[in-house]
């Protein structure tokens, strides 16, 4: 494969764990998850919880963790209730935390600020009528939480969008994609996703999105984002290294949890990887 960008391989193995703040509780029961994904992190909903699941993790060597759960019944990840343990992590500095957002509002946002989170990763969709029809929430868009973020002035915020995201189709994701520019500019990083259709939800004979559809999300977000690195993120349906590899030439530069062979096609000059998150 002849490749002259940095590929960067992120491996987040146990060095990195993800803890539900909820535990399995969401109010939203979005289309595409119904709490099932929340299955496999570890509970971390009581302040007890959590510092019990911190202390185990920390003596297993973990170096970051994704603070995450269910939603509340505006879409917001709420994590008041862990104040005092949150704070005390980031007061440490030993671990690296990386917080999902959920959809936020100015209030939200200074919230995480008084946390000490300086790492936050938030979905982008592109349009009020795909949040309707997936989250259930009428009077919510990516835009105002996007600028929520940027008004407060956290240091680092990596978008996700999730290709797909409505019901296999293809639709909101190049106004998400204008959303980010807008409102954040050229960031740093852009996690793209795609669609995982769970069994146990309404989307669980969904098709999973064929690779030309997740190209042509890459290149337009490649046009868009010129500087930013764009992620193909851990939340994916499976696609064969050829497809990996024309996903890497239309302008993906990083991959996380990859194949094993795809590393055999790529120069090893061009290789870098890392044990993190690849929000960090």
């Amino acid at each position: 494969m002849e490749e002259s960008r940095t590929i960067r391989l992120y491996y987040p193995g146990s060095s990195h764990a993800s803890l539900s703040v909820t535990g399995n509780r969401c109010a939203l029961r979005c289309e595409h998850c119904r709490g099932l994904f929340l299955e496999k992190m570890i509970d971390g909903s009581t302040p007890e919880k959590f510092d019990h699941a911190v202390e185990l993790l920390r003596n297993r060597g973990t170096t970051g963790i994704l603070l995450s759960g269910g939603c509340n019944s505006s879409g917001q990840v709420d994590f008041r209730h862990l104040e005092g343990s949150i704070r005390k992590l980031t007061n440490e500095g030993k671990i690296k935390l990386n917080l999902h957002s959920g959809f936020v509002d100015m209030e939200g946002v200074r919230h995480i600020k008084n946390l000490g989170i300086e790492n936050v990763c938030v979905d982008v969709v592109g349009n009020r009528q795909v949040i309707q029809r997936v989250y259930g929430l009428k009077d919510t868009d990516s835009e105002k939480t996007l600028r929520a973020l940027r008004i407060s002035g956290i240091m680092d915020i990596t978008p996700h969008i999730t290709i797909g995201l409505d019901r296999g189709n293809l639709g909101h994701e190049k106004d998400a994609v204008r959303m980010v520019k807008e409102q954040l500019g050229d960031v740093r990083k852009l996690v793209l996703l795609t669609l995982i259709p769970k069994k146990g939800t309404p989307y669980q004979g969904v098709e999973p999105v064929p690779a030309d559809e997740v190209i042509e999300i890459i290149e337009y977000s490649r046009h868009y984002l010129p500087q930013s690195e764009l992620i193909l993120g851990c939340m994916r349906t499976h696609y064969t290294v050829n497809e990996l590899t024309r996903m890497i030439r239309a302008g993906i530069g990083g991959i996380v949890n990859p194949p094993d062979r795809l590393k055999t096609i790529i120069e090893d000059d061009f290789i870098r990887t890392s044990d993190g998150c690849c929000c960090f």
